[in-house]
């Protein structure tokens, strides 16, 4: 498999993680805040695996491939994990009129939290692995949901990004699977209120600005922008 590179916001997010959550030693089943494809398809009965994109017709597609100079090459993901959960991630935000304006991408509140939550199935206490699955590029998703959980009171260590995605699980020559995500279980899932720790206030930022604190914006460039110096763009190639 070709080295794989990542963006710099994604090694940032990362970085914070692997210095600032420590609980992992405790935490038993996750080895840290990422897990690779390989450590996954080993302890994938020990964990939740919540699929988040934001196309759910290419869960039930077909991975698409190429062939490259004798080398099969991943073009397009397709499938899910066995045993997956879906999350849509349009859902992990919300639209609300604020003095008369409609704002979208809002955080949801608790409840609407809950709701979703439980709509997917998913089990209060047990360990999580985030892939996304759109894409090699799109693992922001995945990093965004592993922050909105602990925001309504999942503790940090009981959650893993998989390193790469669906992507890297199908290059690896994981299997997935094209049937509907069907879960048959139900959820009693409950989320406490927002976490002040995780979040800023506009005053927060504004104070952080006057005192020349450094303030991170993590959007992605403009499609246009991607090169080898804003955005490293991904080419993993399985055999």
């Amino acid at each position: 498999m070709a080295m794989k590179r990542w963006s710099e916001p994604w090694r940032l997010w990362v970085g914070a993680a692997a210095l600032g959550l420590c609980g992992w030693a405790q935490a038993g089943v996750l080895p840290g805040p990422l897990v690779t494809p390989l450590w996954l398809n080993a302890h994938a009965k020990e964990v939740q695996v919540v699929d988040s994109r934001d196309n759910l017709n290419t869960l039930s597609d077909n991975p698409k491939f190429t062939t490259v100079n004798g080398k099969k090459v991943l073009d397009v993901v397709g499938g899910h994990i066995i045993d997956a959960l879906s999350v849509n991630f349009w859902g992990l935000r919300q639209k609300r009129d604020i003095d008369g304006k409609k704002v979208d991408v809002l955080l949801p509140t608790a409840e609407e939290s809950q709701a979703s939550m439980q709509g997917v199935q998913l089990q209060q206490d047990e360990p999580i692995v985030a892939p996304t699955g759109d894409d090699a590029t799109s693992l922001q998703e995945a990093a965004f949901f592993a922050w909105e959980l602990p925001l309504f009171g999942v503790p940090a260590e009981q959650i893993a990004v998989l390193d790469g995605g669906t992507h890297a699980w199908i290059a690896a020559g994981c299997p997935v699977d094209t049937d509907a995500i069907a879960p048959m279980t139900s959820s009693q899932w409950k989320a406490e209120p927002p976490s002040p720790k995780l979040l800023a206030s506009t005053e927060q930022v504004q104070a952080a600005q006057r005192a020349r604190k450094p303030l991170l914006d993590a959007r992605p460039p403009a499609p246009d922008s991607c090169s080898t110096a804003s955005w490293a763009c991904v080419n993993t190639q399985a055999a």
